[in-house]
């Protein structure tokens, strides 16, 4: 085995771990924004995948775990109370990125990134709608 390969399977191996805490806590999304300790375990979750994904470039995949913690920073941030859509949502992007690591390095995965990005592109426009929904009207 090289030593790309390597790395690339000791990648996979602590992406799951990441993946299983992202998962656990974007599904229960307002109780894990509320809590500090767990918004940082997602943070460092999202911090790891990002590192190693740019590092070994999967740059499709690197992208989507950028928009998702970016959508997950927008929720902490403005303190939004997420509906069942978001809520859903979150989960779907969650799922999909679970797949895209699943197949990495066997082929093709355009459809599955091309998936995603969809996901996550309606996902960041309801919690935009939500952070304007929760700005007073001037």
């Amino acid at each position: 085995m090289k030593q790309e390969e390597a790395i690339q399977a000791i990648f996979l191996q602590e992406a799951r771990e990441h993946l299983e805490t992202l998962s656990l806590g974007l599904s229960n999304i307002n109780i894990t924004v509320a809590d500090h300790d767990q918004s940082q375990e997602i943070f460092r979750a999202f911090f790891c995948l990002k590192g190693g994904t740019a590092i070994l470039g999967f740059s499709p995949v690197y992208k989507i775990v950028i928009g998702l913690e970016d959508c997950f920073r927008m929720v902490r941030d403005n303190y939004l109370s997420v509906d069942s859509l978001v809520q859903s949502q979150f989960t779907a992007v969650a799922q999909v990125l679970e797949n895209l690591f699943t197949y990495i390095g066997e082929g093709d995965n355009s459809q599955l990134a091309e998936k995603s990005s969809i996901l996550l592109e309606q996902l960041k426009a309801n919690i935009n709608h939500l952070c304007q929904a929760s700005q007073p009207n001037r």
